[in-house]
């Protein structure tokens, strides 16, 4: 990863409230911004983030399709390390 990318990914996550164990108790496994956050500024920062396929590529749609799969919430519909490792991208042979 380069040092423009790392910096990047510090700044997207920088205003992102941390969840403790008790607001994950209280909300479930979803983000709930307005009840964790104490400013509106970072609710509205996320919203104007670009979205992860704005981000990468669209030749990359493996990648983001097994990205995307890594960041679904509920750990029922989340992949297991198994299933992760069996992901077609995985399977790309790169030049």
């Amino acid at each position: 990863m380069t040092n423009d990318v790392r910096s990047e990914f510090k700044e997207l996550f920088a205003n992102v409230p941390v969840m403790t164990e008790e607001d994950v108790k209280k909300v479930g496994h979803r983000v709930d911004f307005k009840k964790l956050s104490k400013k509106h500024k970072t609710e509205r920062a996320v919203e104007e983030l670009q979205t992860l396929k704005e981000l990468i590529h669209e030749d990359h749609k493996l990648f983001i399709d097994f990205i995307e799969s890594l960041l679904i919430v509920d750990p029922e519909l989340r992949p297991s390390c198994n299933d992760c490792l069996r992901h077609e991208f995985f399977n790309i042979k790169f030049n």
